[in-house]
């Protein structure tokens, strides 16, 4: 997959880019490592030590809205070659996070027979499966405007 990594989320609950995992465990490294430089070459670095993310994260991150026909969501997913894609609402708040799983091949086959007997494209937001692909709490994003 080229591009996955985890949403940031800042302080007012907006998307505002993507961290991708190997630059995170980098960074975290990186701190780790001046926190022994300057304790000494046993100490280990707080759990709290803050992670600056600013620098690491890329603003250009994919969202899709969540009124997206899924066909649509799925083509974007499939050719960016994705592993998470975050629907946000009209506030670019992230609603869900679509994976694989949402998008099986046997599934959009239905939802694409179903959109054409029905004349109507269906959304991401129509599909009952966002509310069991939801954020289950913040734990999974980075908060607070760049810190983990």
């Amino acid at each position: 997959h080229k591009r996955h990594g985890f949403p940031v989320i800042a302080a007012d609950g907006t998307v505002k880019g993507l961290i991708r995992r190997r630059m995170l465990e980098k960074e975290i490294m990186a701190v780790e490592a001046e926190y022994r430089q300057q304790n000494g070459p046993n100490a280990q670095a707080p759990r709290d030590t803050p992670v600056y993310l600013v620098r690491i994260m890329e603003y250009n991150d994919v969202t899709v809205p969540v009124t997206i026909p899924v066909d649509r969501a799925f083509l974007l997913f499939k050719k960016l070659e994705m592993r998470h894609l975050v629907a946000v609402n009209d506030r670019n708040e992230p609603v869900a996070v679509l994976t694989r799983h949402f998008f099986l091949p046997v599934r959009i086959t239905h939802m694409i027979l179903e959109q054409e007997e029905q004349g109507v494209g269906q959304t991401v937001l129509a599909d009952a499966a966002v509310q069991d692909l939801g954020f289950q709490g913040r734990e999974n994003l980075a908060v607070d405007g760049g810190y983990l």
